[in-house]
C-alpha cells in the first residue's frame, strides 16, 4: 500500500534529528566501540572514504548520534536493548547499515537521514521497533527491514531513480512517500 504523507508530518518527524539531546560522548573515535550496560556514543566526521564502526550490542540501553559529510563514506551500528540510533549522511556515494535487536517488549528507535546522490541506507530491526527513514537525492536506495510487534515506519525518499524495500513481519504500520520528477 502506498500512502502519501503530508509535508509536514514528514518534516516533524526528521526535525527530531536535529533537536535530539546531545549524548555523553564516551567514545568518539571512528574505532569499534563497545561501552558496557548503558552506552552512549556520538560521532561526528567530515571527508571522503572515512568508515565508521560503533557495536554497542553488550548494553541494555544505547545511544548513537553519528553524522557524515563528504563521499564515500560509509557508518556501521550494532545495538542491542532499549537502542536509539540517529544518522545523518551527506554527501555522494554514502552508505549506512545499523541492526537493532531489542528484547521483548523492549523498543527500538531509528531516525535516519540522506541527502546527496548514489547513497544507500540499511536498518534492520528485532522486538518493537520505530523507523523515520528519509533520503533526498538521486539514484539512492533503502531498505528495512522489522520483526516483532508494534513496529512502525515512516519512509519518504525524494528524487529520481529511488528505490525502497520493506519487509514487516509481527503488525504495525507503514507510511511510505516517494516523489520525484
Amino acid at each position: 500500500m502506498r500512502l502519501r504523507l503530508p509535508a509536514v508530518l514528514i518534516a516533524c518527524a526528521f526535525m527530531l534529528l536535529a533537536s535530539a539531546p546531545k549524548a555523553h560522548a564516551e567514545c568518539l573515535s571512528a574505532a569499534p566501540c563497545t561501552n558496557g550496560p548503558a552506552n552512549s556514543v556520538e560521532l561526528s566526521q567530515n571527508g571522503v572514504e572515512l568508515s565508521a564502526s560503533i557495536d554497542q550490542s553488550a548494553g541494555k540501553r544505547s545511544f548513537a548520534r553519528v553524522t557524515q559529510e563528504g563521499q564515500r563514506n560509509s557508518a556501521e551500528l550494532r545495538q542491542s536493548g532499549a537502542a536509539e540510533a540517529w544518522l545523518a549522511q551527506s554527501g555522494i556515494g554514502n552508505g549506512a547499515r545499523i541492526d537493532q535487536r531489542g528484547e521483548l517488549g523492549v523498543a527500538s528507535q531509528a531516525v535516519l537521514r540522506q541527502i546527496g546522490d548514489g547513497n544507500s541506507l540499511d536498518l534492520s530491526q528485532d522486538g518493537g521497533n520505530e523507523a523515520f527513514l528519509s533520503q533526498t537525492g538521486n539514484g539512492n536506495a533503502m531498505n528495512l527491514s522489522q520483526i516483532g510487534g508494534a513496529n512502525t515506519a515512516l519512509l519518504d525518499q525524494l528524487g529520481s531513480n529511488l528505490s525502497i524495500a520493506i519487509s514487516q513481519t509481527g503488525g504495525g504500520a507503514i507510511a511510505v512517500s516517494q516523489t520525484g520528477p
